[in-house]
């Protein structure tokens, strides 16, 4: 990337160390970035998906007005499901990974699309929901999660008509599995 190669020789002029073998990664929050993910993935190590700020900068929502809230918790909106399964798709060639960061991989309903989206990893808040986690180190969970999600995928509208695979799911767990 030229701008890598700009910064490089920026800290060289001023004698600052450079450690080698650092990664570059990048951190995808708007919708042109996420839209060019496949370019991306060339000339990076890593993708991290930055939710908060991708679902208000794809939505044109205000998250300090209090009246546009409720349309930022709706993190099932179709455009942010494709979004996202364009991010992961777009590294298929060099297989980079790809973390999610944000409000939204905290939370089970959630992280269980997720995980059929096909995100390697989900950094979640300390005060989050710990089920999320558990969900995501159940392997097995994975062909239910994208067919799930698949569903999700072609819905025209925001929230999904029915949870029932998850929620099917998640009452078959016990309570030591849930929590």
């Amino acid at each position: 990337m030229a701008v890598v190669e700009e910064v490089r020789g920026e800290l060289r002029a001023r004698r600052i160390p450079l450690r080698q073998g650092d990664a570059h990664r990048i951190m995808i929050r708007d919708p042109r970035r996420g839209d060019r993910a496949d370019l991306l993935a060339r000339e990076v190590e890593f993708f991290s998906i930055g939710t908060n700020d991708l679902i208000q900068y794809s939505l044109a929502i205000d998250r300090v007005n209090e009246q546009c809230l409720h349309i930022s918790t709706s993190r099932f909106n179709p455009a942010i499901l494709r979004l996202i399964r364009r991010v992961v798709r777009g590294r298929t060639r060099r297989r980079i990974p790809v973390s999610m960061c944000g409000e939204m991989a905290g939370e089970p309903f959630y992280s269980y699309a997720l995980l059929g989206l096909g995100l390697d990893e989900l950094s979640m808040n300390a005060r989050g929901d710990p089920a999320g986690e558990r969900i995501l180190r159940k392997s097995g969970w994975r062909s239910e999660a994208e067919e799930f999600t698949g569903s999700l995928l072609l819905a025209t509208r925001p929230r999904p008509r029915s949870a029932a695979p998850f929620e099917k799911r998640w009452r078959t767990c016990s309570p030591d599995e849930r929590f």
